[in-house]
């Protein structure tokens, strides 16, 4: 099964050598040829040689999406444009890219998609698309977002409560601060 539909594919597979890539263990190569779309032949790699033409093919089809996901949250949502450096703030900015990612694919799925702001734009040039894309997901989160005072902090500070806090001597106020 590849792409979640039973396929039939025309391969040939061989087993090779690539010293730069892989030194001196094998590589399996499957040659495909598609009926169907712009690219003719599509040429696979994978380096563990045991592993049969099918699971070649269905590793590949299986981690499409993934592959998808990381370029939509490297491109789409800047995660390949954090600044973060230290491993600590790495290892937060990594889930909370992926975290936004499905929390908006999610809102999409849910709330979004029946919203005539969520119709794709139509293009001249791309009058065969029919499905839509992380980039229309955003689109429309950026339409249904423009409208709403969330980012208005005024907006919401009729109902603020008052609170009265104890007034602490100078020098607590500085150890406290710089115990923290």
């Amino acid at each position: 099964m590849l792409y979640g539909r039973f396929r039939t594919v025309y391969y040939k597979a061989m087993k090779a050598q690539w010293y730069r890539a892989c030194g001196n263990r094998l590589l399996t190569v499957v040659i495909v040829k598609v009926l169907s779309g712009d690219i003719d032949i599509r040429v696979f790699f994978c380096t563990d040689p045991s592993i049969p033409v099918e699971g070649v093919l269905e590793g590949f089809s299986g981690r499409w999406n993934i592959e998808a996901t990381f370029r939509s949250l490297k491109q789409d949502l800047g995660f390949a444009d954090s600044s973060a450096r230290k491993p600590e703030a790495v290892e937060r900015t990594a889930p909370f890219a992926g975290l936004m990612y499905s929390l908006l694919v999610l809102w999409f799925t849910n709330h979004g998609r029946h919203r005539p702001l969520a119709a794709p734009p139509l293009r001249p040039w791309y009058p065969h698309k029919s499905g839509l894309s992380f980039a229309d997901v955003l689109r429309t989160t950026q339409r249904v977002l423009a409208t709403a005072d969330i980012l208005d902090p005024g907006s919401e500070m009729g109902d603020l409560q008052k609170l009265r806090l104890p007034r602490r001597p100078p020098h607590e106020a500085e150890r406290a601060a710089s115990s923290g």
